[in-house]
């Protein structure tokens, strides 16, 4: 990343000198642009820009081409103000199209779309300055073209491996300017151009093979990505169904689970509860060469405010101390038989915290520290979890502004790692390109531990299968500016709610249709964004 960064700047550096010396040319008179070509070149790749960095947030590959859309402006405005300018009505239809390109940007929310329409616009605006080259290249000829090749060459280096939109406008602005640059130069200054044109063609193969020998990072990812097993409905063959095609798009799995209080209390050993429940299933994931995360909720997972409804239904709180003596065992008994990778206490702790009552939380909260410190007496090296909800630390399901999660820090201070759940459609996010790209990275800010998502997705309910889609992609983004190690999600396929209790239907309502697959095992478009991610390079391991 510092190389890249490097050279972005380097190409910031070089395009801008490239554009004080075309707008000294122009004060100079040498030059006389068209200042309506320049404004509609900002806002075609100021559009472009914007537009990237929506879709795959911030790199610095982009550093030249923003450097180029102030530049434009600047060009423009020095031109209008020295009153040094050409005005052809032809102009106005350009800028139209750069005016079209925003429109088309806002309406369609595609970034493929918007930066193959701003390339065209681009070279349209671009026509009359190479005609006027070709025909009278005095008139145009300036360092500035050779010093464009050179930057959008270092943006191409940085490019390579990267996903191919991002090499689009770079590869449009080497070719432009290279047409540029032997237009005006050519005749003149035959072996300038020729050196320079080798010189970017070295830079990008071996910047090429820095990357190959580096493993090819920039297109890697620092996430595990997996499901819970689950079904359409708790019926066992679908539950094997389910689990044999899951594990083929995946590389970790997560068990998250409530206390068995039921069970646990009726009487039942709780070692023989999980062999019976959960061993096999944990010989499976292993046979896979999979990551496992476990997860155990002393609480109720489809109504934060309540204790679990078994609990509820025995009369029974987690916040009674023998209650949490259950928990307490059950957790470390969960961790010395499928001894997971990765261990969480509690889930979406400020949701309980906001939601249940005090008594619940603070029975919570003393019955979770009691078990990291049960857990360390058995098992030194496990990493100890516990989630926050992501919607409430940004004060979307509060009604607030961003409020953290400082308090839960503070209230286990055990944690290792940071689970995250989201489900950003809950929380008034209408489209999966306005969440911010610091959405998780900031949850984890100021502590020096890794963040993972626990659970999470995008019902294709709310907005379609293309919008569950696209939040797929922008999770990667979200992933890779956390420096996340996990993706999960808890359900594989859409569930049929027919197939589930009364109780349990009314709380899985709003997350019915979170699967990549739907109720038929019928891959939607979520599955292929998905893969797309998993397909990356697993790194950081």
């Amino acid at each position: 990343m510092d190389v890249e960064r490097i050279m972005g700047v380097l190409a910031a550096i070089v395009i801008s000198l490239a554009q004080v010396i075309y707008v000294i040319n122009c004060l100079r008179r040498k030059i006389t642009p068209s200042v309506l070509s320049w404004f509609g070149w900002a806002c075609l790749m100021g559009t472009s820009l914007v537009s990237q960095i929506a879709h795959e947030g911030w790199q610095w590959s982009m550093t030249g081409i923003a450097s180029s859309t102030v530049g434009c402006l600047v060009i423009a405005g020095v031109a209008w103000g020295s009153s040094n300018f050409s005005f052809r009505r032809g102009d106005l239809g350009f800028l139209l199209a750069g005016l079209g390109c925003v429109g088309i940007y806002v309406v369609s929310d595609n970034p493929w779309v918007t930066t193959v329409f701003a390339i065209i616009a681009d070279g349209l605006l671009g026509i009359p300055t190479i005609v006027k080259a070709y025909r009278e290249p005095a008139s145009e000829r300036s360092v500035a073209w050779l010093l464009g090749v050179v930057s959008s060459t270092l943006a191409l280096i940085i490019c390579i491996h990267h996903e191919l939109i991002y090499m689009l406008f770079p590869a449009y602005l080497w070719f432009f300017n290279g047409m540029m640059a032997v237009l005006t130069w050519g005749r003149r200054r035959v072996r300038v151009v020729v050196m320079v044109f080798v010189l970017a063609g070295l830079g990008v193969l071996v910047g090429g093979c820095h990357k190959r020998s580096t493993g090819g990072l920039a297109a890697g990812r620092s996430y595990r990505m997996g499901f819970a097993t689950s079904a359409p409905r708790p019926v066992l063959n679908l539950v094997l169904q389910s689990l044999d095609l899951w594990t083929q798009h995946a590389d970790a799995a997560i068990i998250s689970t409530e206390v068995p209080w039921d069970s646990l209390i009726g009487g039942e050993d709780p070692a023989t509860y999980v062999r019976d429940n959960y061993a096999q299933l944990v010989g499976i994931y292993r046979s896979k060469n999979m990551k496992l995360w476990v997860y155990i909720d002393p609480e109720n997972g489809l109504n934060r405010s309540s204790d679990s409804y078994p609990l509820v239904a025995l009369g029974e709180s987690i916040a009674q101390p023998a209650v949490q003596q259950v928990y307490r065992r059950f957790v470390v008994v969960m961790d010395s038989i499928l001894r997971p990778d990765h261990l969480g206490l509690a889930l979406e702790t400020n949701l309980v915290r906001l939601a249940a009552p005090d008594s619940i939380y603070a029975g919570m909260k003393a019955a979770v520290n009691a078990a990291a410190s049960d857990v360390r007496v058995v098992d030194g090296q496990v990493p100890l979890s516990v989630s926050v909800q992501a919607e409430v630390a940004w004060g979307k399901l509060g009604g607030t502004s961003y409020v953290g999660v400082a308090q839960d820090f503070a209230d286990f201070p055990f944690v290792q790692e940071l689970g995250i759940s989201s489900y950003p459609y809950l929380g008034g996010f209408a489209s999966p390109s306005v969440i911010p790209l610091n959405y998780y990275a900031q949850l984890g800010a100021g502590h020096s531990i890794p963040v993972f998502v626990s659970e999470g997705g995008w019902n294709s309910a709310y907005g379609g299968l293309g919008v569950q889609a696209a939040y797929i992609d922008r999770q990667g983004q979200l992933l890779a500016q956390a420096n996340a190690i996990g993706l999960f999600q808890l359900t594989f396929t859409d569930l049929d709610l027919s197939g589930w209790g009364s109780v349990d239907s009314a709380g899985l309502a709003a997350f019915a249709f979170l699967g990549v697959v739907d109720t038929s095992f019928n891959p939607k478009p979520a599955l292929a964004a998905w893969d797309s991610l998993r397909m990356k390079t697993l790194s950081n391991e």
